[in-house]
């Protein structure tokens, strides 16, 4: 009995929440430096202090702050240890 009724209102309510839906534009961003380093089992000391990390997968990247104060980030893959050649470089001002 109270079927038809909660169903009736479930629709209404996702009617109206979808109606305030909008589409979030995507900020334009500058672009980011992706070099690549030869492979190797070191990371080179001028990338700066690690400064964070992050983990996604098996992969984990490695966050630097060089000493101009720009972000290099280092993908490293412990399972099959192996650093990624490419580097992302994020100048800072």
């Amino acid at each position: 009995m109270h079927r038809p009724l909660t169903t009736l209102l479930f629709v209404l309510a996702l009617s109206a929440t979808s109606l305030a839906c909008q589409k979030i534009e995507e900020p334009y961003g500058g672009e980011i430096d992706v070099s690549t380093i030869p492979l190797s089992d070191t990371i080179p000391a001028d990338f700066g202090k690690l400064v964070g990390t992050t983990i996604e997968g098996e992969w984990t990247r490695l966050v630097f702050e060089r000493a101009d104060g720009a972000i290099v980030i280092v993908a490293v893959n412990i399972n099959r240890e192996f650093i990624s050649d490419r580097v992302f470089i994020i100048p800072r001002e």
